[in-house]
């Protein structure tokens, strides 16, 4: 699949990072300990291709200048591409429409259950999002939902954010992250004086 931001399409390098707050201590005898905080991000790295356009560059200037480092913004999350080999929309959702949650999940679980008329595979480190709230998930083991609507657990990562209602749309394609921009977020190449590409350094609004 082909994901674009402000119609640009994405090129390596890409990279997509899960950071998280941890509390750490090594012993003398180099024994560690551990205690996590429960705090998590993504954060991405994703360079946007010219495409034969000239406006690359002034249009992610005046996005700079309208957003800066203050206001959050919607773009295309990448999928891992093991996840996207025979995993397309319309074989997978069918005409029926995205699987939804079948019983209500709380904060701070690491697993859901789901449910959808179609019986089919869903891959590990496929990225989601749940139709309630904007906050990016990531399947964290490959589950099979079964036909005529049969419950399926589904296990993410980071635990849930937000409580998720029963009968709630999980989003699987087409999966949108809400970010900030870094300070540091645009940088140009150019090669023999012609821009190439430019790569943006975001970071998720949690």
């Amino acid at each position: 699949m082909i994901y674009k931001f402000m119609g640009y399409p994405y090129v390596t390098p890409i990279s997509i990072t899960s950071n998280e707050s941890y509390l750490m201590n090594e012993s003398l005898n180099l024994k560690r300990k551990v205690i996590y905080k429960d705090a998590q991000r993504w954060e991405l790295l994703i360079t946007l291709k010219d495409a034969g356009k000239s406006k690359l560059f002034s249009d992610l200037m005046g996005h700079w200048m309208r957003t800066g480092l203050h206001t959050s913004f919607d773009i295309p999350v990448p999928q891992h591409l093991g996840t996207e080999i025979g995993f397309v929309k319309n074989d997978i959702y069918g005409n029926i429409g995205a699987p939804t949650v079948s019983d209500e999940g709380e904060v701070g679980d690491s697993s859901i259950n789901i449910s959808h008329f179609l019986a089919r595979s869903y891959p590990a480190g496929r990225f989601i999002t749940f139709g309630n709230h904007h906050k990016l998930y990531a399947v964290t083991e490959s589950f099979d939902t079964l036909a005529e609507n049969g419950s399926a657990e589904m296990r993410v990562f980071p635990s849930l954010r937000q409580r998720v209602p029963a009968n709630t749309p999980v989003n699987f394609f087409d999966v949108v992250a809400k970010v900030f921009n870094e300070a540091d977020s645009s940088s140009f190449q150019y090669t023999d004086g012609i821009m190439q590409n430019a790569t943006l350094k975001i970071v998720e609004d949690v």
